[in-house]
């Protein structure tokens, strides 16, 4: 009992110092949604360092890592790195010590504060920014989806959440079921519009040849990206399926190729696991027609492709986002809910596809034939909204 009071006086006090000083330097602190392996979660570090730079607020952007998080790499820069304990006495102390020198907290909520994952990743990080603020520091939760039906558990603790936290809605939708249970956001858009394109020439010189070879031909590219471990739960339906749809589609259409694009390499089913066995069900006639980029990618390769792509399909929504941001129409493959709100930022709400269409060649070859016979107006309406969507993601960079 003793102890525990004198931890909590300790814990207190450095708070109380905290709010009386300013921080030592306006560097912003930053808890990624997951550990390294997720271009999604990359896409949207980068996105948020990106940012900075262009509002030439960019100081350092320093990660802090809960347990068993790896550091997310991002392009030209080493974070200094902080570690979360399982102790909440010892992560007070910490955070503490990182408030000295950082004037701002960024949580990154993308999926894993939608209250449908796991509503105990909601409530340590709704804790934390409640810890951090007590620091007399800036909070921001930075944009998330929020899912039709979330656990009671995760809506108790994002009521919970000090007034002063900043919380950003990724999505219209998202907005809507965050009100609707009585929780304070605002609409944002997600942070990995605001990161930029670029990719390495010597790594990835077959796949800028491929490109090459394709633009010099007058020939359209299609990607393909798999979300590995849902393509996995009906693996070889789903394959003979999805590569039936992809052989006739370019059966039919000689003035397209494709290119299969990873997006996800976590776990025993990765996307680029997917994608190997896809290509191994297409027409093997077609071989020269279909890329698959096997080197492992950045975010910011990845929409470097997305960029030279005329249209798109994909599992994974980050794809689906470096597609949108670059003008380039892609269906998503909806799943947890997620597609319909990001869909409509660019008034293209009819580009979300049935998850299942992945086991019906003929839906999901309908579905791409419909998105390319409307590709213009698609096109179109996705230029219109990019500056509109780009000023919601700013949303969620810190204020000085």
């Amino acid at each position: 009992m003793l102890t525990r009071l004198l931890r909590s006086a300790i814990t207190e006090t450095y708070e109380f110092v905290n709010r009386c000083l300013p921080p030592r330097t306006h560097a912003t602190a930053v808890i990624a949604p997951a550990s390294q392996g997720s271009l999604g979660d990359q896409a949207i570090l980068q996105g948020l360092q990106d940012g900075f730079v262009d509002r030439e607020k960019f100081g350092e952007l320093n990660q802090i890592c809960l347990p068993n998080y790896q550091a997310i790499q991002l392009r030209g820069v080493q974070s200094r790195l902080t570690t979360i304990t399982t102790s909440p006495y010892r992560d007070r102390v910490i955070l503490s010590g990182t408030a000295l020198s950082h004037s701002n907290l960024v949580v990154a909520g993308a999926d894993i504060m939608d209250g449908y994952y796991n509503s105990g990743d909601v409530t340590i990080r709704c804790e934390l920014l409640n810890r951090w603020v007590a620091n007399g520091r800036k909070a921001t939760l930075a944009g998330f989806s929020f899912n039709e039906k979330p656990a009671q558990e995760a809506v108790v603790a994002l009521q919970s959440l000090d007034p002063s936290v900043r919380v950003f809605a990724r999505d219209p939708l998202s907005l809507e079921r965050l009100l609707a249970n009585g929780i304070k956001a605002e609409l944002s858009a997600d942070l990995a519009f605001l990161m930029k394109p670029q990719i390495d020439a010597q790594a990835h010189h077959e796949t800028i040849d491929f490109f090459e070879r394709q633009a010099h031909a007058s020939v359209k590219v299609i990607g393909v990206n798999l979300h590995g471990p849902l393509f996995n739960v009906d693996h070889a339906n789903r394959a003979n399926e999805t590569a039936k749809a992809v052989s006739t589609f370019l059966h039919n259409n000689p003035d397209w190729s494709a290119c299969f694009v990873p997006h996800d390499y976590r776990g025993d089913c990765s996307d680029l696991d997917a994608l190997q066995s896809l290509l191994r069900h297409c027409d093997p006639s077609l071989s020269s027609r279909i890329h698959l980029v096997e080197k492992k990618l950045c975010a910011w390769e990845a929409k470097w492709i997305a960029q030279q792509l005329s249209l798109a399909v994909s599992g994974r929504m980050h794809f689906v986002i470096a597609c949108l941001g670059s003008g380039v129409p892609a269906l998503g493959a909806s799943y947890q809910g997620k597609f319909e709100g990001l869909y409509r930022h660019f008034g293209v709400d009819d580009m979300a596809i049935q998850e299942s269409f992945w086991s019906s060649s003929v839906n999901l070859l309908g579905a791409i034939e419909s998105a390319v016979n409307r590709r213009k107006n698609i096109s179109d309406s996705i230029l219109k909204a990019i500056p509109g969507v780009r000023a919601l993601a700013q949303q969620n960079l810190p204020t000085s």
